[in-house]
């Protein structure tokens, strides 16, 4: 019977093990994801692990339950592998979770994104147990991240390979350098212009790479002109010069070079940007043109005979010798003659020189091709000796053919070579004038050269291309032009003066150089620069958070090039610690009246930035209880100007001051007794010719004007007089004011002012005023003019339209009454800085129209100041802004709400217990909506619930704990909530049951907002928001915020659940895996596990610690009669037996062997262990266990061998082990069933 009853309690235990074990594994199965617990190895050996994994890595989690067919670290990607052992083992050491995104090697050979979230368990010793975790597929998540990083990789790509196709097929060099001028990238055009393969430049500076004649000059230019660019950030200027480079095989190549600096966002320079255009040909056809022209030169001027170069005047051009006003004796007949017919004229005449009369020959050739234009007919005749001509015909032959030479040069040249005469009509066009202008030569010879300028461009040839060639002789300059199709041209052009022998101008000659393509490219990286600076220059300023009491909480920088402090070093200091004392003193003031009034504070301070005095303007705005917003923005540039504005304000000053009017004496008799130098300036009358004449000899038209009858009245009243004439004199008609005075000697004393340009002004002002008023009628701004008091006295139709008032309801009342009250102070001290002429003001305020709507104006005021400097009114410009201010305002507070909602995730998501979830939730929810109470109402399976979480004003009760009744809160409610739409409850009186009022008014709520926490599709609970102070009206954006926050808070529940439930798996787990599944005592594992532990404790305490090893005697003769079965209940029964004997927590009892025990017995001498033993012997001899075949009793018995000790550090726990083992052996020895002690130090 007794054995029956134990074999029925040994299957009621193994079959709660196995229904146990059942639950934790449906548990596992049921998570979505893979839970695991693996080894803390160098393969991670798996113990544990979710069938999800086969779904994720497509093997059965068999394949890795203690790395029976694969390791779970073999199906890591290799390239991933090391980093998941480094996060791990640092996440270990500092004993915190760690969270893993990486790949995993599938089944099916494709690539699987997982994301694993795990802790290492550890011991009380600190020694890792296990890791455990779980493991989701994220591979649609992460395939849908990788397209969007490579589609914007791609777009990019895309955009450079765009950008190096241009520079490789351009038609000009381009290249690009860091700081230090050496070669990051260059175009084939640029390679080849250099002579040098890309990478034999690459890294080496620009300038290191041109002729060594040219390098030391260039160097200096260039270097200087990047310290230009450095200490001047808004210089625009290029680097632009000549220079050539020598090829390795000698060639020689002549560029025009552009170098322009690179910057990025904040305006600093990055690199440099370059271009060559090659001007070889240009430079190599210059020179041949020189050397050809020094070498006619040298050959007429050592010529024995006399070359000269008549008009058709028979004015002499250009000549040869000193002797031309002797020599030329033939009449205008034989010129007139050679003009006419084009023909060749010779003669032989006699001429005296130096007082000999010899034999002369002359000759008439034509000199231009067109001879029939007006004004451009020039001869050249050529006068010789008769006896030196043989000698003369070979020099004549060689000039001829110079000039041959030089003109087939010049029609060889490809760019345009053009020359004019001094009016600028075209006398010789070559044949690259007809391919850049597309007019050939017979179409162009002899016009105007306009004929290649648009209409418009006509001044400028005169002033910006002639003129300054009439100036200096030479010119360049580079210029649109017109070909004959009407196609824009930019030209490169090189002017110079054709000189006749005496020096004097008698023609222009212009070398044109095709460079529109080049002017293309720098027009479109001039566009690009342009839309960069606009984007930059777009940006907002330096916006600084400040707390109250002036510590830096935040700040947004995009413009820091101008700006103090380039990075976020100073946030969490404070002013006091970052800002000079006087510039904190003046903040900390600012700080504190924008807090207490909520108004603007505007101040302007300077700081020292690189030994330089820098001006900025901050402006600090109140942007919440205890914290302002300080915008800062650097003016040193408009002070600067302001500066620079007085300054020549008092130069014009000085200037008018210094200069005196028409001041003039006369006697009674009107005789001129003194005449200023203003005087002879304004009649060219000298002093000298007009003191003693009197007024009707100097002005005899005097007589009857206005200016006589002043004269005459001031000599008969004794009084002054004063009158305005108009006066002709010879470049026209002027203005003067007369005012004559007596004089103590009986004449008059006269100024007269030259009134023209007043009268011109009242005149200009005149019209002006008509198209003023046209213009503040028409514009949209309304235009209002007030007067010293404050009364309006202008008012147009916008006015009319923006505030209400017509024109007559509005004349003459305040101004005030366009403020609302609110504002009269402030608006009071504005007119106060304008009356005291502070300069203009622009602000942004509230108004109030006829109808008492509140609109918001941008407003434009300048005080208006009388020509004696007195304020006689304001001038003001308002423009209605209301709808653009309150969408600004809409679109911050909606980013801001945006902002923290995913800071409120984020925190609610930092945790995976769900208390700690809901407590952070309701705290945050109530901080975003500030409201007096937020809770979550826990709604039960049953359909009961009750508030589990709460965060409340102190002011209010608290409602921690209450459930709501079925009649307060009845089923059909829950219903309500399930499709996940929050209520708004505005009035509780008004919109909910009266049974729910009287509970809600229990706890003093006048509006809610409720939103429902899902759970699949079960109803989990509900986030209720309570305003206790008011009724509310609950705005959509707060509704449309609160939604994403509890979606959140759902899934972070939902999390929360699966931790919870993994945590009791965990758990069970671990019980398990400590116990032996047949004794139910502990295992062999946990047995190692406790003793290395205790030894280690009572090492540091210096305590006893006992060992108690048991055998079963004769066990296995017991198996053999009664069978196996038999003995695991005869095991499960002495393990009990055993368990009773040991009583103290610390005692642990544990399976050693087969039919082996061990107790381990802390803090325990001899005496205890042995009393310990006794007990033991004594349970199991009370069991009575028959056992017919043991040799000592009728009944089962048992040997124990004891071992005591006091461990040290330098001992080891199996010395004590196997010390009890001897003590167990000596018992067995002695005769079984008895205990033998054995201790040793």
């Amino acid at each position: 019977m007794i054995f029956e009853s134990s074999v029925t309690d040994c299957q009621q235990i193994e079959s709660g093990w196995r229904e146990s074990e059942q639950r934790l594994k449906n548990l596992i199965a049921n998570i979505p994801g893979a839970i695991y617990r693996c080894g803390w190895d160098g393969d991670r050996r798996i113990e544990l692990i979710g069938d999800a994994i086969a779904e994720i890595t497509g093997y059965p989690a068999s394949d890795f339950i203690q790395n029976q067919v694969r390791t779970f670290a073999s199906i890591i990607h290799p390239a991933d592998w090391e980093r998941v052992k480094t996060i791990v083992g640092e996440s270990v050491s500092a004993r915190r979770p760690y969270v893993l995104e990486y790949r995993l090697l599938h089944a099916d050979g494709s690539i699987r994104w997982v994301y694993e979230k795990g802790q290492a368990i550890f011991s009380k010793s600190g020694k890792v147990l296990f890791l455990e975790g779980i493991i989701f597929d994220i591979s649609e998540e992460t395939e849908r991240r990788n397209q969007e990083y490579l589609q914007n990789e791609l777009t990019l790509h895309e955009s450079e390979e765009r950008d190096y196709t241009l520079a490789s097929i351009s038609p000009v060099g381009i290249f690009r350098t860091d700081m230090e001028g050496n070669y990051l990238y260059a175009n084939p055009k640029c390679c080849e212009i250099s002579g040098f393969k890309l990478e034999k430049i690459i890294g080496k500076a620009w300038y290191e790479t041109i002729h060594p004649l040219e390098r030391e000059r260039i160097t200096k230019e260039w270097k200087q002109w990047v310290n230009l660019e450095t200490l001047n950030p808004k210089f625009l200027q290029s680097f632009k010069t000549e220079y050539r480079f020598e090829h390795p095989d000698g060639k020689i190549t002549w560029v025009l070079g552009q170098i322009v600096a690179e910057k990025d966002s904040r305006r600093k320079v990055i690199g440099y940007v370059g271009t060559l255009t090659e001007i070889t040909e240009y430079k190599q056809i210059e020179a041949q043109l020189q050397q050809s022209e020094g070498k006619n030169r040298r050959v007429i001027e050592a010529m024995p005979a006399l070359f000269v170069v008549f008009n058709r005047d028979g004015a002499i051009l250009e000549c040869n010798a000193d002797q031309t006003g002797k020599l030329w004796q033939k009449g205008m007949f034989d010129l007139e003659k050679t003009l006419i017919s084009g023909a060749v004229q010779n003669w032989e005449y006699r001429l005296p020189i130096n007082g000999t009369v010899g034999q002369r020959e002359g000759k008439i050739v034509v000199c231009r091709e067109h001879s029939n234009l007006p004004g451009n007919e020039e001869v050249l005749g050529i006068i010789r000796d008769l006896s030196d001509r043989f000698a003369n015909q070979q020099v004549k032959a060689r000039v001829i053919y110079s000039l041959k030479q030089q003109a087939q040069i010049i029609e060889q040249i490809h760019d345009a070579v053009i020359s004019t005469d001094m009016r600028g009509y075209v006398t010789s066009w070559n044949k690259g004038a007809e391919r850049l202008y597309g007019y050939l030569a017979s179409e162009a010879l002899g016009k105007h050269v306009s004929l290649i300028y648009p209409k418009e461009r006509q001044e400028f040839l005169q002033q910006q291309v002639i003129q300054p060639l009439l100036e200096k002789g030479t010119h360049e300059i580079e210029h649109p032009a017109l070909n004959k199709a009407g196609e824009e041209l930019y030209i490169h052009l090189k002017l110079s003066l054709l000189k006749d022998s005496q020096g004097r101008a008698n023609g222009m000659i212009g070398y044109g150089m095709d460079i529109t393509e080049r002017k293309r490219t720098e027009e479109k990286l001039r566009a690009s620069e342009a839309r960069n600076r606009a984007f930059l220059e777009a940006l907002p300023d330096l916006i600084f958070r400040i707390s109250k009491d002036g510590i830096f909480l935040d700040f947004h920088a995009d413009n820091t090039s101008k700006l103090l402090m380039p990075d976020g070093s100073f946030v969490g200091q404070s002013v006091w610690e970052i800002l000079p004392p006087e510039v904190a003193q003046v903040t900390m003031g600012c700080i504190e009246q924008a807090l207490q009034t909520g108004q603007i504070q505007v101040f302007e301070y300077w700081l020292p930035k690189n030994g330089i005095a820098r001006d900025y303007e901050a402006r600090i705005v109140k942007s919440g209880e205890d914290e302002v917003l300080t915008i800062v923005r650097d003016i040193t540039d408009r002070k600067q100007a302001e500066a620079a504005l007085k300054q020549n304000e008092a130069s014009y000053k000085e200037l008018a001051e210094s200069i005196s009017d028409v001041f003039f004496a006369m006697d009674k008799d009107f005789r001129y007794t003194y005449w200023n130098r203003a005087s002879e300036l304004l009649t060219g009358i000298a002093a000298k010719d007009a003191i003693g004449k009197s007024l009707y000899d100097l002005f005899p038209d005097v007589v009857g004007t206005k200016a006589e009858r002043v004269y005459l009245e001031t000599l008969k009243t004794q009084q002054s007089q004063s009158c305005v004439i108009e006066y002709q004199l010879e470049n026209g008609n002027y203005f003067f004011e007369i005012s004559a005075y007596p004089s103590s000697k009986g004449g008059l004393s006269v100024f007269v002012k030259n009134i023209t340009d007043r009268k011109q002004a009242e005149e200009a002002l005149r019209k002006s005023k008509q198209k003023l008023s046209l213009h503040v009628q028409q514009t949209p701004l309304a235009v209002i003019e007030g007067n010293n008091k404050g009364e309006i006295v202008e008012w147009n139709a916008a006015a009319e339209v923006i505030f209400g008032y017509s024109k007559s309801e509005i004349i003459g009342q305040s101004a005030f009454l366009l403020v609302p009250e609110y504002l009269t102070e402030q608006v009071s001290q504005i007119w106060q800085d304008l009356m005291a002429q502070k300069g203009g003001t622009r602000c942004t305020a509230e108004n109030i129209t006829k109808d008492g709507r509140i609109i918001i104006c941008e407003w434009y005021n300048t005080p208006l100041i009388d020509g004696d400097g007195n304020f006689i009114g304001v001038a003001s410009l308002a423009q209605d802004v209301t709808e653009r201010v309150r969408t600004e305002q809409a679109l911050r507070r909606q980013a801001e709400q945006e902002r923290l909602v995913a800071v409120i995730t984020q925190r609610i998501r930092q945790s995976l217990k769900l208390e700690e979830i809901l407590n952070t939730a309701v705290g945050e929810v109530q901080q975003l909506l500030r409201c007096d109470r937020v809770l979550v109402y826990r709604v039960w399976p049953e359909g009961t619930g009750n508030v589990i979480t709460e965060a409340v004003v102190q002011s209010w009760p608290a409602i921690l704990g209450q459930a709501f009744s079925e009649e307060v809160f009845p089923q059909n409610c829950y219903e309500k909530y399930k499709s996940g739409q929050i209520r708004a409850v505005s009035d509780v009186k008004k919109e909910v049951s009266p049974c729910l009022t009287q509970m809600l008014q229990k706890f003093a709520v006048k509006s809610k907002l409720i939103a429902p926490l899902i759970h699949g599709d079960v109803l989990w609970g509900l986030v209720i928001a309570h305003q206790c102070s008011r009724v509310r009206q609950w705005e959509q954006f707060e509704i449309n915020l609160l939604q994403p926050l509890v979606e959140q808070l759902a899934i972070a529940i939902q999390q929360a659940s699966l931790f919870e439930q993994l945590e009791v798996a965990n758990t069970e787990l671990k019980r398990l895996a400590c116990l032996d599944g047949l004794t139910g005592v502990a295992n062999r594992r946990y047995f190692n596990e406790y003793f290395n532990r205790e030894w280690q404790r009572l090492a540091r305490e210096q305590a006893p610690l006992a060992l108690i090893l048991c055998d079963i005697d004769y066990f296995k003769q017991y198996n053999d009669t009664y069978g196996h079965v038999t003995g695991d209940l005869c095991l499960q029964q002495i393990a009990g037996a055993i368990e009773q004997a040991a009583k103290r927590p610390a005692d642990l009892v544990a399976r050693y062997g087969g039919e082996e025990f061990a107790i381990i017995l802390p803090n325990t001498k001899a005496e205890g262990a042995l009393a310990v033993a006794d007990e033991i012997q004594n349970y199991v001899k009370a069991l009575q266990i028959p056992h017919a075949k043991s040799q000592v009793s009728q009944y089962v018995t048992l040997s124990l061998g004891i071992s005591v000790t006091v461990p040290t550090p330098k001992s080891a726990f199996e010395q004590l082990i196997s010390t009890a083992d001897q003590a167990l052996y000596e018992a067995k020895f002695q005769g079984r069933d008895r205990a033998v002690l054995k201790t040793f130090r």
